[in-house]
């Protein structure tokens, strides 16, 4: 019973190495702004995800997981435990990225909308500025 739960733990400690890398090129094609590639990624990222849950379900029902305290498993526990802090390190800078870029898209709308038509210009119930479509005609009392 030993060797299925040394063969779950490597193969989840395969799993979440490969993770880190996805994640890691997941960084590079933020700041590449590729979007293909991120698409990509992402979709391959929910995959890997949801093989490392379906090890970590087998893992919990194997009745000899107690012994994961101890050596061999300890040390590749602990490995596994860094690996996925060091993805959400990662995770969460990259959506510091994110929020910083679209704060920065949004302020470029705002000065579009702004520059586009000034006389035109209100505002939501939100404080979000507005144009109103004119059809060019200006009226006249």
């Amino acid at each position: 019973m030993n060797q299925a739960l040394s063969e779950a733990i490597k193969k989840q400690l395969s799993q979440v190495t490969q993770l880190l890398d996805m994640t890691e090129k997941t960084r590079e094609a933020l700041l590449a702004r590729d979007m293909d590639t991120l698409h990509d990624l992402i979709q391959k990222e929910e995959e890997l995800l949801n093989q490392i849950r379906k090890i970590d379900d087998t893992i919990a029902k194997l009745p000899d997981k107690s012994v994961l305290t101890e050596a061999p498993f300890k040390e590749d526990i602990v490995q596994i435990k860094g690996l996925l802090q060091r993805c959400q390190m990662l995770n969460s800078a990259n959506q510091d990225f994110i929020d910083m870029s679209l704060g920065a898209l949004n302020r470029l709308k705002k000065i579009l909308i702004t520059n586009r038509n000034q006389n035109s210009l209100t505002y939501t119930d939100k404080g979000q500025p507005h144009t109103i479509a004119s059809s060019g005609e200006s009226i006249e009392a």
